[in-house]
């Protein structure tokens, strides 16, 4: 089945509609990104609308930036919010005009906003190493690498940036192929370079960032410690088992030893 949102972000009757394509997994009562309404479609009622649905991947690719988001005014008092590709090749439409520009920027600012913070998986995820150090004997030792060879010290005066690479791959097979995956625009050389130098530009002088774009698993695939997916679920078991107040001991350190496997093998990729 598709799923279709529809988010109520002006007034009552003028409504943006997003169109997801096929819904894997899902638990729970489904509920619309703003709230809106939610129909399930069968693929009669998919053949018989106006416009097909769109890809989920292409509105990600393109719409969580608001220069691919056209205004036009094709009659005076009438605004039509179009989402263009780069060759400007018309993607959606909302499906109502608006009464005015502003309206019309609203609904774009809501979509891009709805987008990025619900859809695009984009993020970055840091690592103070202090604190991971071993606490009691036998604990999980972080392996590092540095300019000559395995750190002696991985610990001190170091940040640890893990952030999804774009690109997904199978880590059982080294002759795997990486296939495109969210977020799309972490792919960019020139996109990755500004991020890279915003955070050691706003990094302390006295601690030293160390950037990582890990690949994520290929659906199907196993799971590996050194991918996006087990880091990001090991990352935030850890901090659940730091900032919860009575968290048991033995948790919180199989929490940590966790992380410092993933970490390891993100050091050793």
């Amino acid at each position: 089945p598709l799923l279709t949102t529809a988010s109520r972000l002006l007034k009552e009757g003028q409504t943006i509609v997003i169109l997801l394509y096929i819904v894997r997994e899902w638990e729970g009562d489904p509920e619309a990104l703003e709230g809106g309404r939610i129909d399930w479609f069968s693929a009669k009622e998919i053949d018989s609308l106006e416009k097909p649905p769109l890809d989920i991947e292409l509105a990600l690719q393109h719409g969580i930036d608001t220069w691919n988001w056209q205004i036009t005014e094709p009659v005076p008092g009438s605004f039509e919010l179009g989402l263009r590709a780069p060759d400007d090749t018309l993607l959606a439409t909302a499906p109502a005009p608006f009464v005015s520009e502003d309206d019309a920027r609203t609904a774009r600012d809501t979509m891009v906003a709805a987008l990025y913070d619900r859809l695009s998986v984009e993020g970055v995820h840091m690592v103070e190493t202090l604190l991971l150090r071993p606490q009691i004997p036998g604990a999980q030792f972080l392996s590092w690498p540095g300019p000559d060879g395995l750190l002696v010290d991985p610990y001190s005066q170091r940040l640890i940036f893990v952030m999804p690479s774009g690109y997904a791959r199978d880590f059982a097979d080294p002759a795997a192929v990486a296939e495109p995956a969210r977020p799309h625009r972490f792919r960019d050389r020139e996109f990755r370079a500004h991020v890279e130098r915003t955070i050691r530009q706003s990094c302390p002088a006295h601690l030293i960032p160390d950037l990582r774009w890990v690949d994520r698993e290929a659906p199907g695939t196993a799971s590996d410690p050194a991918s996006f997916d087990q880091f990001e679920v090991r990352y935030l078991n850890w901090v659940r088992s730091r900032v919860i107040a009575g968290a048991p001991p033995a948790a919180a350190e199989a929490a940590r030893d966790a992380l410092v496997t993933s970490l390891s093998a993100i050091g050793a990729g």
